[in-house]
């Protein structure tokens, strides 16, 4: 059995909950897109629901990896004439390594297809070349999760940046709207930051999951907002 623990066990529970919101909004937005879709029949619509379809898929992973590991075990462990009871927290290493690298791996191909929807000169080789550089940083963060959020952080800084510059040069009307996605990029790209600082404080991950949850919220806001306009189309 693998022993698992990445999180303040005050916060053992928490994070459950957060995955199951995070998943029933990307779910949401995904569901939206593709009615848009159906009514407009505008391909970004299609683009943006498979896009949101896979990271709802990436927090079903983690999900997995959550449920599987908080589960108290009683042990024993004989040490000379004592016997120590202690409790520890495991699961199956299978179904942990299965969600481990499927949320990874969809987390980051969630977001490489928003930033590949929002560029303007996308082609094949560019898809080859962020499929690569998500399989590359998946594999490696199997031994060091700061491979998995640098990549992370790099999306996020890229769609910050994207919709930085659409504010500048967007007209009044639509700076709030653009404005709600600029700052959920900035919330979601801090939020991965803070993992990088698990290591040397737990309560970090308290601090990332908040910060995360915070932009899918602002992300779904705004998003229903701009679906209701999109029906007009």
């Amino acid at each position: 059995m693998l022993t698992f623990v990445f999180s303040p066990r005050w916060f053992y529970g928490v994070d459950v909950i957060s995955s199951i919101i995070a998943l029933v909004i990307t779910f949401m937005i995904a569901g939206f897109s593709y009615k848009i879709y159906r009514f407009c029949k505008d391909k970004k619509y299609k683009y943006l629901t498979l896009s949101f379809i896979t990271l709802s898929a990436s927090f079903f992973f983690k999900l997995l990896t959550n449920i599987t590991v908080y589960y108290d075990v009683q042990k024993l462990s004989k040490l000379g004439t004592l016997i120590l009871e202690y409790t520890t927290l495991e699961g199956s290493d299978l179904l942990i390594s299965i969600g481990f690298i499927g949320h990874r791996f969809l987390f980051l191909a969630g977001f490489m297809g928003l930033f590949y929807l929002l560029y303007k000169h996308r082609d094949r080789k560019l898809l080859i070349v962020m499929t690569w550089l998500i399989l590359l940083a998946t594999w490696f963060s199997l031994r060091n999760y700061f491979f998995f959020h640098a990549t992370a952080i790099l999306f996020m800084a890229l769609l910050f940046w994207y919709y930085y510059n659409a504010c500048k040069d967007a007209k009044n009307k639509k700076k709030k709207s653009l404005r709600y996605l600029m700052f959920t990029f900035w919330f979601l790209g801090i939020s991965q930051l803070s993992f990088v600082f698990v290591f040397f404080n737990l309560h970090m991950y308290a601090i990332a999951e908040s910060l995360q949850l915070i932009g899918f919220l602002l992300l779904l806001i705004n998003l229903i907002t701009l679906f209701g306009k999109a029906k007009k189309c």
